[in-house]
């Protein structure tokens, strides 16, 4: 909620070009809105939602609007795939790890209830990055890449201990896991790292100069 004095700006009663500025200020909102209800192509059993932009294995997504054909006269589950952002629904309950979007309660042709599940903040829930090295050497993550809380090293190719390089210039803690068979080395591209154990998982942080240890392999 905004203070009773806001520099967001306000629609005013009277005043010109006002369809103009209630169009702005929805723009600026919009980003929050992903997998929002959107009544213009919703009809029937028909569920119209809004798209957006969402991190998905490390990488910055594009979630296209969409509409999904609801079940007649139960209670659907409405929720997201957070490996791939597609949206499904089910009449049983939500699957345990996607994003909860809502429930649409339903009659025998249209929707009657509709429950919005998202919260703020509800597609950052556990963000994990699978990633293999892309040869046998160093790799450097990507900005969106590193935007993750888990980072789990699938089986690549190196043939001896490789940097995976995270960005330390300001602090951040990931849980990562060493699936490949060699050990994994978590370090910035200058200052001290960690090395993990192949077949193992730690957690580390970036304290903004070097990386370091917060568990034990394990």
């Amino acid at each position: 909620m905004s203070d009773s004095s806001t520099p967001f700006g306000t629609v005013a009663t009277g005043q010109s070009n006002q369809t103009s500025k209630a169009n702005a200020l929805l723009d600026a909102v919009a980003p929050v809105a992903i997998y929002g209800l959107k009544a213009a192509s919703t009809s029937g059993l028909t569920l119209g939602y809004h798209g957006g932009k969402i991190s998905i294995n490390g990488v910055v997504t594009t979630i296209a609007d969409g509409t999904l054909a609801m079940t007649a006269s139960v209670t659907n589950y409405v929720e997201a795939s957070p490996q791939t952002g597609a949206v499904s629904k089910n009449t049983t309950a939500y699957t345990p790890g996607y994003w909860r979007i809502g429930r649409a309660v339903t009659g025998t042709a249209s929707i009657t209830t509709w429950y919005d599940d998202r919260y703020l903040g509800f597609g950052q829930q556990t963000r994990m990055l699978t990633k293999a090295f892309p040869s046998d050497a160093n790799y450097t993550l990507t900005q969106p890449e590193a935007d993750v809380d888990v980072i789990k090293i699938s089986a690549g190719t190196i043939s001896t201990t490789r940097d995976f390089v995270v960005p330390i210039s300001f602090p951040k803690a990931w849980i990562v896991v060493n699936l490949t068979a060699q050990s994994v080395r978590i370090i910035g591209a200058s200052g001290t790292g960690i090395t993990i154990a192949t077949t193992k998982a730690a957690t580390v942080m970036a304290d903004g100069t070097n990386v370091i240890r917060l568990t034990a392999d394990a």
